[in-house]
């Protein structure tokens, strides 16, 4: 059963503009094909060349900040190829440093900060980073959704995996690195642990194993601008067979994903537990279902939990 909340969110898609999705169309051709490009094992991790500020100390953690460009900045429009890094860390330090993915319509580092400094307080660094169409990498007005069209879905997604491959780089030249997210940030830790062969922890936290159902299945499916897609009828087998080449089983589990911790709210509107379900299947790996949840009330009242799975995917974490 859906949780109440979770069912009442196509009345807010009804009533705010921004939350509508593809409203611009399919967008730029060669952008969709990014979809089906997607990045590999195969594929080297690219050097970010971060230099980072001074310690910034806090109670308990502090934190340093970065610039880079982008390491598919030819595939971006000018004003989105140079993102920001925010690392947070114990006082002490540590060389545990995972990387935080981002949520649908995470425009800043707000929520991403407060499972740092969590994480910090149980003795793990977090990196943050902007994502492109996001923040200040937008390039549309704030009055509109920040991601307009399947092409600029596409860009997103394919370069928010290029930049988190190489914050990877970066955070296991340190030690032991991992990646973690909520909703679609979970699907991007993801889709980033599939193509990494070297270990890494891995916490997908309610995510998919790609967007495709997330979109169709799910409570979104009654955001999407179906008319600017062509029509309902039209549209929708040309976008599950597009989105769907997005998805995490098909590509090999690594030797790491065993040891991965997932998370499932079991009233989860947006991402049906199945939908963890199969990733889990797909890697040997543990999902933990918290029950009575959905999708927002998991992120708002469960927080302790969520960080568990990101503590815990590190302790598993086989070492050598």
């Amino acid at each position: 059963m859906i949780h109440p909340i979770d069912l009442l969110a196509p009345v807010g898609f009804r009533l705010d503009r921004r939350s509508k999705i593809f409203v611009g169309g399919w967008g730029d051709p060669e952008s969709v094909d990014l979809l089906d490009r997607g990045l590999t094992a195969a594929d080297a991790l690219p050097d970010l060349a971060l230099e980072w500020s001074r310690k910034e100390e806090h109670r308990g953690f502090r934190i340093r900040r970065s610039s880079a460009t982008s390491p598919v900045a030819g595939l971006l429009p000018p004003n989105t190829r140079a993102m920001t890094v925010e690392w947070i860390e114990p006082s002490q330090g540590s060389d545990r440093v995972v990387i935080l993915l981002p949520a649908w319509n995470d425009e800043h580092f707000t929520v991403r900060r407060k499972f740092a400094t969590a994480l910090a307080a149980k003795g793990i660094s977090s990196m943050i980073a902007d994502v492109a169409f996001y923040g200040a990498r937008r390039i549309h007005p704030t009055s509109t959704p920040a991601v307009r069209t399947v092409g600029e879905f596409a860009v997103m997604g394919y370069s928010a995996v290029a930049e988190a491959r190489g914050l990877v780089a970066t955070a296991t030249a340190m030690g032991r690195g991992g990646v973690a997210g909520y909703s679609m940030g979970g699907n991007l830790a993801a889709q980033v642990s599939a193509t990494v062969a070297r270990p890494i922890a891995t916490a997908p936290l309610a995510a998919s194993h790609g967007p495709a159902p997330v979109y169709l299945d799910g409570a979104l499916r009654r955001a999407i601008d179906w008319r600017a897609l062509g029509g309902r009828d039209a549209a929708r087998p040309r976008l599950e067979e597009t989105l769907a080449k997005a998805s995490v089983l098909h590509l090999p589990p690594m030797a790491h994903h065993p040891a991965a911790v997932l998370m499932s709210a079991a009233r989860d509107g947006f991402v049906l537990p199945e939908f963890s379900r199969d990733l889990a299947a797909h890697w040997g790996a543990e999902l933990r279902t918290v029950h009575g949840a959905g999708h927002g009330t998991m992120l708002w009242r469960h927080r302790p939990l969520l960080i568990d799975a990101i503590v815990d995917s590190f302790d598993r974490l086989p070492t050598g």
